[in-house]
């Protein structure tokens, strides 16, 4: 069992923005309901998951129905500052799985199964991953960004579980980690320039990645395979949004 938190202060930017009339991708209706909704409801719905706490401001916290969600706490403007806050409304221990509120088709089912292959493992850390074949073949339509590795094509996804103690033992390393999530040369600087150019080139194992990441967080990593494409199909352009609207008849 995992306590969840929904980071859901993602704003929408250019034609997203024009085309959803909304500040907030949590805030964006698929099928008449808003993102933030339909995740905190398949949370809520999923047989592996306790507490709920949703990270976001006020235009979004309204939005949370009552009782779905333990709590709803204020979010900033730096994302392991909402982590942060999130952790010290769940006591900051135990496992915790993280989620994105720009993930309208996530499911009971896709949550249970993640969790289900992830916690006996017992990592400080788990990310799950879809093959593209799944992906394709779910969302023929959809554009996503893929690392090939000897073990197959994958993309990755909007959850995470994380033990809260080591997000707390490590904050530096993971603040640093995503500040440069975007600038290649500064990760490789990280992870070690011979590492970063075997993955690009498909030299690598899920197992290597794992292995790496464990050494450079000092903790112990793992890449779940999951076949619910769901978990991997976010709202952050006009073509994600037309390609779910169409996938569900909106």
């Amino acid at each position: 069992m995992a306590d969840a938190l929904v980071l859901a202060a993602g704003e929408t930017h250019g034609r997203l923005a024009q085309a959803t009339g909304t500040r907030f991708r949590a805030l964006i209706k698929v099928g008449g309901v808003s993102i933030v909704e339909r995740v905190v409801g398949a949370l809520r719905e999923a047989r592996m998951t306790q507490r709920i706490v949703v990270i976001a401001p006020p235009e979004v916290r309204e939005r949370v129905p009552a009782g779905v969600a333990e709590l709803t706490v204020p979010s900033g403007d730096d994302l392991l500052g909402n982590v942060l806050r999130g952790l010290d409304a769940l006591d900051g221990v135990g496992t915790v799985l993280f989620a994105h509120a720009d993930a309208p088709l996530i499911t009971a089912d896709s949550i249970d199964d993640f969790l289900q292959r992830a916690e006996p493992l017992r990592p400080d850390l788990a990310y799950a991953i879809v093959p593209r074949e799944d992906v394709e073949r779910r969302f023929p339509r959809g554009h996503r960004t893929y690392a090939r590795l000897r073990d197959g094509t994958f993309t990755g996804t909007n959850i995470v579980l994380v033990d809260g103690g080591f997000i707390r033992r490590h904050e530096k390393l993971i603040r640093e980690f995503y500040e440069h999530r975007k600038n290649p040369l500064r990760l490789a600087g990280m992870l070690g320039a011979g590492f970063v150019l075997r993955l690009l080139a498909g030299r690598l194992t899920i197992a290597d990645l794992e292995r790496r990441v464990g050494q450079v967080i000092g903790g112990e990593a793992r890449g779940i395979i999951s076949h619910y494409p769901e978990l991997a199909f976010d709202v952050d352009k006009v073509g994600d949004l037309e390609s779910i609207r169409e996938l569900l008849g909106d």
